[in-house]
């Protein structure tokens, strides 16, 4: 199945503070069909999550947030690996693409995530 296949018609959140990258992200789920949704009011089918997002304030709440509402999301994150352990063990089925990684590897993320668990209702 190709990634547009997978993704045409999902809807997919993206938190990411530097704005060129997120615009890339973004960029690459709309070509592949997906909607890019800014609010959680939105039913999501996915997220990409930044893990830190400058001045010190991290992804984690938003991705305990998720969790709770059973969206599937990964990571996306110039951390060193190091500083990945906590998350790896809170989320231990967590994808973790370290940055820079390519729109097709994130997308190869997502898509597995919406396969993993299926649709969801809108």
């Amino acid at each position: 199945m190709t990634a547009r296949q997978a993704l045409s018609g999902k809807h997919v959140i993206v938190i990411e503070d530097n704005p060129i990258v997120r615009m890339g992200i973004e960029e690459a789920l709309r070509d592949a069909g997906a909607f890019v949704v800014r609010s959680f009011r939105h039913k999501a089918d996915a997220a990409v999550l930044d893990l830190t997002l400058g001045s010190g304030i991290t992804a984690i709440p938003i991705a305990q947030t998720l969790s709770l509402r059973q969206v599937p999301f990964l990571f996306y994150t110039g951390q060193p690996e190091t500083a990945l352990t906590p998350v790896r063990e809170q989320w231990p089925d967590c994808e973790i693409i370290l940055k820079p990684s390519s729109p097709q590897q994130i997308l190869a993320g997502i898509v597995a995530l919406v396969d993993k668990h299926g649709p969801r209702a809108h």
